[in-house]
């Protein structure tokens, strides 16, 4: 009888589970994804695209951050105080550190914006910095670095002072070049970025563990990140894949977790993952878009200029190639910049428009259609922007009568020809670097900006731009640069197709990831399921 109830007891922890089970495995939060090409720098302050700025705001962290909800908040700015003017803008930093443990200190911003003004500094968005007192005439060589308007009050303040108030320098902050550098390291190490070792130190939510050139990245979690207890990822993997196909098959067996945004999605495959659902879509303020040389004799010529932009049917090139519901574009700024402010400057594929454009610029250059010779129209490298330039060169052709070879380049050396003008036409695409349409006009103040790929400039335009600055209401500002919009528009020293969304694809298991209006994507609160 003993044995039996003894049996009977065994039998029933077994099946009720009296032995104590051993807890579950912690999985590790790893989130991967793939870049198309490596990021050029892992210096802030050299920051120049889309891959780079990803990196950069992994890696670290200014004044200020954006939001899910288009604004901006404190980051590593404890507080700020605003003078009544609202030109001194005074900020009181947190106790934060880099990764090696040395604490972070206003002679980090101080030493980081004085060298991107440099005038010897390759800093291919100084410009961004423009609105500081005097920081244009000391990037430029004009005054000396003491008339900057920034100054270092105590170890953990510090205070900038602007030309003009501007009402988006809180959220312009928020960018890359903005961020601080080491300075206890980069002072006496220089290529501290540009290699991994123990100079290349971070402040921001992950570190660099790993860093295999053109082939991948690994990003641990910064255990000296001032918020690190609201960080949900422990690692985020990259992977170097430059072909669209190969990387949207890592995706479709599962080796990445997110696919686009960098690289385009192939066309042929859109609608089949529209179809299953799989696409998902943000708006932000980028444009592509095509620039001419203004150095080119052929280009100097406006009329030719318009005419090649208003034989462009922009409708067919989003229903037929991109297929991702991007807004034709009659204007040079996306609508998500101008709060849907909508104003036409031009009308799409206005053919017979373009050839009376044609035929006028053809007699001021003094040349007969029989005489223009091939133009090249240069792009980067990806099959979307391939088909893209075949279907402008199409256009050209049937419309115009114009003869066009297509000149295919890797986007780092597109981009290169971009910034030193070896080009004739280009194929390009914008992302904003603030949520301000300011940060798209401002390219094109002056020839000397890296990014002002025309070489464009105009004194009215100038002026417009300036008086801006200096709108006593948002309805006054938004005016002033409509009409500088229409002075672009008038010029064309450039020619916008269509206005981007963010498009990508994400594994079903991941939430919590938020694309900025400026297209930045942000992984700090991503939770994988």
């Amino acid at each position: 009888m003993r044995n039996g109830f003894i049996l009977t007891l065994l039998y029933l922890c077994i099946l009720f589970g009296c032995q104590k089970k051993p807890p579950p495995m912690q999985t590790k939060q790893v989130f991967r994804l793939s870049f198309p090409s490596d990021a050029s720098t892992l210096d802030p302050r050299k920051n120049s695209d889309y891959i780079n700025s990803t990196a950069h705001f992994m890696l670290f962290e200014g004044l200020t951050r954006m939001t899910p909800s288009s604004t901006h908040e404190l980051a590593i700015a404890d507080s700020i105080e605003i003078s009544p003017d609202q030109k001194t803008y005074t900020f009181s930093l947190k106790e934060t550190f880099w990764s090696d443990g040395t604490p972070l200190t206003a002679d980090d911003f101080v030493y980081a914006w004085q060298t991107v003004l440099d005038p010897d500094f390759p800093a291919p968005n100084a410009h961004l910095f423009y609105p500081i007192k005097n920081s244009e005439k000391v990037k430029k060589g004009l005054v000396e670095k003491s008339a900057l308007g920034i100054e270092k009050i105590d170890t953990m303040t510090f205070a900038v002072t602007l030309e003009n108030q501007t009402p988006y320098f809180l959220e312009l902050i928020s960018f890359c070049p903005f961020f601080p550098i080491p300075s206890h390291i980069a002072k006496n190490h220089p290529d501290w970025a540009d290699n991994l070792s123990s100079l290349f130190v971070t402040n921001g939510p992950f570190a660099l563990n790993k860093w295999d050139f053109s082939r991948s990245y690994e990003f641990i979690k910064n255990e000296r990140y001032w918020n690190k207890e609201a960080l949900t990822l422990d690692k985020i993997e990259v992977l170097i894949i430059d072909n669209e196909l190969t990387a949207l098959n890592l995706f479709e067996n599962h080796e990445i977790d997110f696919y686009g945004a960098y690289s385009s999605i192939p066309s042929d495959s859109i609608p089949k993952l529209q179809k299953e659902k799989k696409i998902q879509k943000s708006p932000v303020g980028a444009t592509t878009f095509l620039s001419f040389n203004l150095s080119d004799p052929i280009f100097q010529n406006k009329m030719m200029r318009k005419a090649l932009s208003l034989a462009i049917n922009r409708a067919m090139l989003v229903e037929n190639i991109t297929q991702c519901d991007e807004i034709v574009a009659s204007g040079t700024i996306p609508p998500l910049l101008k709060l849907s402010r909508e104003k036409n400057f031009f009308k799409d594929h206005d053919t017979d428009l373009a050839k009376a454009h044609l035929e006028i610029g053809l007699k001021e250059l003094g040349l007969e259609k029989k005489d223009l010779p091939e133009l090249i129209l240069s792009f980067p490298s990806n099959i979307n922007n391939k088909r893209v330039a075949q279907a402008i060169q199409e256009e050209w052709r049937t419309s115009l009568g114009i003869q066009t070879r297509l000149e295919e380049s890797e986007f780092k050396i597109h981009r290169t020809k971009l910034f030193q003008k070896a080009y004739q036409i280009a194929l390009s695409a914008w992302f904003v670097q603030y949520n301000d349409q300011m940060n798209i006009l401002d390219r094109f103040k002056l020839k000397t900006n890296d990014f002002n790929y025309p070489g464009f400039e105009n004194k009215l335009y100038i002026r417009l731009l300036d008086e801006s600055a200096l709108a006593t209401s948002t309805e006054e500002r938004f005016k002033i640069l409509e009409e500088a919009e229409e002075i672009l528009s008038e010029e064309t020293p450039l020619t916008p197709l269509y206005h981007l969304n963010c498009i990508y694809l994400l594994n079903e298991r991941v939430t919590g990831l938020f694309v900025s209006p400026i297209g930045s994507l942000h992984f700090n609160q991503i939770v994988i399921n």
